[in-house]
């Protein structure tokens, strides 16, 4: 058990102590930028690399190496303040890269910091040493391989490439949700994998390797590729970096992250230069891989594809501070604007609607969800319940108290008991979270066998909660987070409400003007009233789960068919390379398309709303 335990712990506003912690390494990361863009090899870097992205591969090394001491120090002055630990309680700063950087950016005094285990940074100089040998050993031993996709491959391809990180079955979330009906040809695709684990992962009854030779779509293990076309594009740079005398042991540090930054990305230009790469999707946000297959792609003059995952709430240091893409497509305005607020490195956002569909291109739908539907035939108000993470909290991480999640559980259960016109879907975030409460687990299973009114989804991992909407009357979720399972619910028309258990109403003040105590609730109790309420007489309170008013700015579309329209913007992108236009001139001829398709305020550049005429389309 940890001394820093998060518990059920909150800040002065009532709202759940994690999000302090993020906002604090936002801050803190912020603060080391300003001290690294005036040194010399930062420098010598922005000669060669967009400013934008040398800033945001420090911003997030360093938020994302000081967020677990962020996580601790909150805890700490929490605890301090409230006489709860004494203050010879030591931060574990393991991990960070710099002991003299965090010196000078270490927001809290008299605190005392360990940098513990020593052997971690050996470890971590290993591990990249030993990727670099083994890529140097795949050069020579796969070369014929390699040679032998880019004999296939032509002057003239465009190849969309797709990072393996979500799956290929549409019915669930997936990296192809795009293909259905974009006109693209499978076989100008190339699926690539970033370790072994991931040619066995996701859906089970098949294994991605099988699944895209059948679909005529190229497969790529990139440990095994650094390719026999060399390009030295970053040669140059990393020489001048090489040749800077460090001085002190922040100098030592940049000088070796450059070094890395410069190899990475070189390796990237190479991998997507060599298989003709001109347009990357990649469901990944953490870490900084991502970075250095953006220098690639824009040192290439080729692009980068993202999208909305979840919605994320209104802080400094969520995933929205730290997408990087050339364009981005989300849900809607509202969606928009979060991302423009917060991301200033993102000039082309794309509203396109909920990209997901139900309805799999690849696969039959299952069973599952006729089941769920039949469970629900002798009922009269029927429920679908989404639960999230929980824990004990008894470290420095947070989420649902397990308690607090026993309680939502076992206050819709006491309710199916009681009342038998009721019916209940329980679709898990995760099932072994659920598994992990086994008196409301085994009290599932026996409403399961002894009615027909309970269906619980036991494989739920990836799959949609709209899936499950046929014949329910209401939703009803709890998070530590932005409700987004319940919004996608509210977008195919469900009503949906929400236990807000963090107390986000601070963080999202305009959405609790119009939701509080209609779609969210701070007190379970009420909650469940008001559901008894309306299911006794709806006209009492007509408005309970209703989002019909401000669906328009969640998804002006909400007809099934965001991927599809994102998918056609890829093939606009693909047409506008292989007719030899430059990357600018590609973006600007898709998004005028985009724009006579589907309206000019679908498409944002940079600060502002687009209004202006587009060049010529054709």
């Amino acid at each position: 058990m940890s001394n820093f335990q998060y518990l059920d712990k909150r800040d002065y506003r009532g709202v759940l102590l994690r999000y302090s912690a993020h906002e604090l390494a936002f801050d803190v990361s912020s603060n080391a930028l300003d001290l690294i863009r005036v040194n010399e090899i930062y420098s010598i870097l922005v000669r060669g690399i967009p400013k934008k992205y040398v800033d945001l591969y420090y911003h997030k090394m360093i938020y994302e190496a000081f967020l677990p001491m962020a996580h601790q120090l909150v805890i700490y002055n929490y605890d301090k303040e409230h006489n709860q630990k004494k203050s010879s309680m030591v931060i574990c700063a393991k991990g960070f890269p710099s002991k003299s950087l965090l010196d000078l950016i270490w927001p809290e005094s008299g605190v005392n910091i360990s940098f513990e285990n020593e052997i971690l940074f050996l470890k971590e100089k290993f591990k990249h040493l030993a990727k670099r040998i083994q890529r140097l050993i795949c050069t020579f031993l796969y070369s014929n391989e390699v040679n032998a996709i880019i004999e296939k491959s032509n002057s003239e391809t465009s190849i969309i490439a797709v990072n393996y990180q979500e799956g290929f079955d549409t019915s669930k979330r997936s990296d192809f949700f795009w293909v259905k009906d974009s006109g693209i040809d499978l076989n100008k695709v190339a699926v690539y994998y970033e370790n072994k684990n991931l040619m066995k992962k996701f859906d089970g009854e098949k294994i991605a390797s099988k699944f895209f030779e059948i679909n005529g779509i190229k497969q790529l293990q990139s440990w095994k590729c650094n390719l026999s076309k060399k390009y030295n594009n970053f040669d140059s740079l990393l020489s001048d970096v090489k040749s800077i005398n460090c001085s002190n042991d922040i100098d030592e540090w940049l000088k070796k992250t450059a070094k890395n930054l410069c190899d990475k990305s070189s390796y990237w230009l190479n991998f997507f230069n060599n298989h003709e790469m001109k347009i990357h999707l990649d469901a990944t946000y953490g870490g900084l891989e991502t970075i250095y297959k953006q220098i690639a792609l824009n040192n290439m003059g080729c692009l980068s594809l993202g999208k909305v995952r979840s919605y994320e709430l209104d802080i400094k240091g969520g995933f929205d501070d730290f997408y990087i893409n050339d364009i981005f497509f989300t849900w809607g305005s509202n969606s928009a604007k979060r991302l423009k607020t917060k991301n200033a490195y993102i000039k082309n956002i794309i509203v396109s609607g909920y990209p997901y569909s139900s309805k799999s291109f690849f696969q039959k739908k299952g069973k599952a969800e006729k089941k769920s539907v039949a469970k629900l035939k002798n009922t009269v108000f029927n429920l679908l319940l989404l639960d999230s993470n929980h824990g004990r909290n008894t470290g420095p991480y947070q989420f649902i108290p397990t308690d607090v999640m026993i309680s939502f559980y076992q206050s819709v259960l006491d309710w199916v008991k009681e009342d038998d016109s009721v019916g209940l879907v329980i679709k898990p975030k995760k099932s072994q979270f659920l598994n992990e409460i086994p008196n409301i687990i085994d009290q599932i299973y026996e409403l399961e066998q002894t009615s027909s009114r309970v269906f619980l989804v036991k494989d739920s991992w990836q799959k949609m909660p709209i899936t499950y909407l046929d014949g329910i009357n209401i939703v009803i979720g709890t998070s530590a987070f932005f409700p987004t399972a319940l919004i996608e619910c509210a977008l195919h028309g469900a009503r949906a409400v929400f236990y807000d258990y963090p107390n986000l109403r601070y963080h999202e003040s305009d959405f609790y003007t119009w939701a509080e105590n209609r779609v969210v609730f701070s007190d379970l109790n009420e909650m469940i009233l008001a559901l008894k309420s309306y299911k006794k007489d709806p006209s009492l309170n007509p408005l309970l789960g209703d989002w019909s008013d401000h669906l328009d700015d969640l998804d002006p579309f909400r007809d099934g068919l965001g991927g599809v329209r994102i998918g056609i913007y890829i093939r606009w992108l693909q047409e506008g390379f292989e007719k030899g236009l430059g990357r600018e001139e590609v973006i600007a001829r898709a998004n005028g398309l985009y724009a006579e398709a589907w309206g000019k305020e679908k498409v944002y550049l940079s600060e502002t709303n687009i209004q202006q005429d587009y060049p010529a389309t054709a």
